[in-house]
């Protein structure tokens, strides 16, 4: 008898059987000519555990099956590391959840007066960095170590929307009465480092509540085409086979870049600014002057915006993808270039880093 070595391919049942398609790792001969039988497993009551007890002699680990364990060397060689990657408790600053020096001092001065021990603070920053997202506004607001952090995000975000000219102001008497307006609210995340688990940055996000949108009246079309999943890997695969450069590249505020698409009531979407605003006036409303999140337009005019440029530029879509843009060398760029766009997370790759600047 000759010691075989085998892998699963896959398990069938034929008539209360159970089967196992094995393909031969071992030896080099019979794996180079591709052999592969059919393993008997089961058949009713009589089980796996039955099969390899008559064909191994009670086995009792992987080895006496003739199994090399590279599962387990895996799991050990990621066991060690993740505890290099791991940082040192004794490197850690347990006092704060923070990750910034700046955070940590508006942190650490929002601590109420009977938070006064080592002891105290390391519980408080425990139970800081364990904190899950707020769902609402009244959440974010209660937590009082936080509610500096959120007030502040939130400012940023309504002046950096108003910094793009998302908005316009109006009042509502000066409105046409077939104008809706739709109602709006602050999306809160908290960001945090991957490594340590602190905190590094508190994101406020206005959304329209674009779930009230009808179809044909407030937007005209949803539909944004996104590649298939295997072209991500067919990139990759040409990168590695022709030594070109591949990056990833997401799209800071995407929607709020791309052109407003024609549609809308009137030609023209309103909101109400969101609970907590801190330019709330009464009787005034905001027309939407750029793709917010929560529009259901809003990925369909990127794309939209996106095609435009991209054409402007000389590329042209690849095969049946519309969301994949090829350029030939040429111009102003030396190599060629192809792009995939994901909505706002794209993949480019070409052979001179140069063009990518």
């Amino acid at each position: 008898y000759t010691a075989t070595q085998v892998s699963v391919r896959k398990m069938r049942k034929n008539k209360g059987a159970v089967y196992v398609e094995v393909q031969v790792e071992s030896p080099r001969q019979a794996k180079e000519e591709g052999q592969w039988f059919d393993l008997w497993v089961s058949w009713g009551k009589f089980n796996l555990r039955d099969a390899l007890n008559i064909a191994f002699e009670h086995p009792k680990t992987l080895a006496d099956l003739g199994i090399v364990n590279q599962v387990a060397a895996s799991a050990a060689a990621v066991q060690d590391w993740a505890e290099c990657a791991r940082p040192s408790r004794s490197n850690l600053d347990l006092s704060t959840p923070m990750a910034s020096s700046d955070m940590t001092r508006v942190w650490k001065a929002s601590l109420r007066d009977d938070v006064r021990t080592s002891e105290d603070v390391e519980k408080a920053s425990l139970q800081d960095s364990l904190e899950p997202d707020p769902a609402t506004r009244k959440q974010a607001m209660n937590h009082p170590r936080f509610k500096e952090f959120w007030l502040d995000a939130e400012h940023t975000e309504w002046k950096g929307l108003w910094q793009r000219g998302c908005f316009k102001k109006w009042r509502r008497e000066d409105l046409l009465p077939t104008d809706r307006v739709f109602g709006s609210r602050y999306h809160y995340k908290i960001k945090r480092d991957m490594v340590t688990g602190k905190i590094t940055k508190f994101k406020v996000r206005l959304v329209v509540q674009g779930h009230k949108m009808t179809e044909g009246e407030d937007y005209n079309d949803s539909f944004a085409p996104v590649p298939a999943t295997t072209i991500g890997r067919i990139m990759m695969a040409i990168a590695a086979a022709e030594d070109l450069h591949l990056h990833t590249v997401d799209l800071t505020q995407a929607f709020v870049q791309a052109d407003k698409l024609d549609e809308g009531m009137n030609g023209r979407v309103f909101i109400s600014p969101p609970p907590g605003c801190e330019e709330y006036e009464d009787g005034v409303v905001y027309e939407v002057l750029r793709p917010l999140y929560g529009i259901p337009s809003s990925a369909r005019a990127l794309h939209v915006t996106l095609a435009k440029w991209f054409g402007a530029q000389g590329f042209k879509t690849v095969g049946f993808e519309d969301s994949v843009w090829a350029r030939p060398a040429g111009g102003k760029y030396a190599s060629r270039i192809v792009v995939s766009a994901h909505i706002d997370d794209c993949l480019i790759a070409c052979r001179n880093a140069q063009d990518l600047k």
